[in-house]
């Protein structure tokens, strides 16, 4: 995940009530708001190799 913090963001939301977590290539994202703009299709190199995460997302939205 250290890796994806200097990347063009990939989730872009009004909130921080946003919950990740990485395991292996698996990323795993909760959101309580409102998602302006999202990407499952990312990558990264770590120790010269490409890397393509899964990206997984669960957005739950409110009324405003």
């Amino acid at each position: 995940m250290e890796a994806l913090k200097d990347r063009t963001p990939f989730l872009e939301t009004n909130t921080n009530s946003v919950t990740a977590t990485a395991y292996g290539n698996t990323v795993n994202l909760k959101v309580t708001e409102k998602v302006y703009d999202f990407t499952n299709s990312d990558f990264f190199y770590a120790n010269g190799i490409a890397v393509m995460p899964v990206i997984s997302l669960i957005a739950n939205g409110t009324r405003d």
